[in-house]
């Protein structure tokens, strides 16, 4: 009878421990499985941005700069304020670190290549791109166009907060509320002007960090 007793419990043991092993092998398995599924971090994609020189003049300078003023106050009404201040900010000091590695030039093309661009500064430096090239009307593209707009836009924007009417309506005094803003609170503003400020520096250090190389003249 003892030696009955002392056999099962033998087998319980080893059915135990084997038990056990099975389990952490199916444990390690699915480890291992998950750490397949998990995917490799990939290189941050480069990208380029084109340099437009010299800023158009007479009437063609001022139907393109109103052409600019409207197309980029109008995309902006369709956004939130977070976006607005940070893509303003990260323009700002995107375009003024671009006119400065120029040196002013006006006669002369040019392709700013950048490398580890992050997901949303590819997506700020597209914008600036489209923008750059609807906001025409008579005249040609022009980077100093563009960041002198959005110099003025930035310092609206900290001044009186989010854009929330189209450009035609705010002339007319018309006012088009943000369907999801509510009014601008005394501590809400400065908390955007600082996001403004914080993309304002990232936009500088991403030129100071890409290759330039000038094209050929117009």
């Amino acid at each position: 009878m003892k030696q009955t007793i002392i056999t099962i419990l033998i087998g319980a043991s080893v059915g135990l421990v084997a038990f056990v092993g099975a389990l952490n092998n199916s444990r390690h398995i699915k480890q291992r499985r998950a750490a397949a599924r998990k995917p490799a971090p990939t290189a941050s994609p480069s990208m380029d941005f084109q340099y437009y020189p010299d800023e158009p003049k007479g009437y063609a300078g001022y139907t393109d700069h109103i052409a600019m003023l409207q197309t980029i106050t109008d995309d902006l009404v369709g956004r939130d304020a977070d976006w607005q201040f940070r893509t303003i900010g990260f323009a700002k000091g995107f375009l003024g670190a671009v006119l400065r590695r120029t040196d002013g030039s006006n006669d002369t093309l040019g392709i700013f290549r950048m490398t580890d661009v992050t997901e949303s500064d590819a997506a700020a430096v597209g914008w600036i791109a489209l923008m750059q090239t609807e906001g025409t009307d008579n005249g040609l593209p022009s980077t100093s166009n563009l960041n002198s707009i959005v110099c003025g836009i930035a310092s609206e924007l900290a001044s009186t907060g989010p854009f929330r009417s189209k450009f035609w309506s705010e002339t007319r005094g018309d006012r088009e509320e943000h369907p999801e803003e509510g009014g601008m609170t005394s501590e809400r503003l400065p908390e955007l002007t600082n996001v403004l400020k914080d993309a304002e520096r990232r936009g500088e250090l991403l030129v100071a960090g890409a290759q330039f190389s000038r094209a050929s003249p117009w």
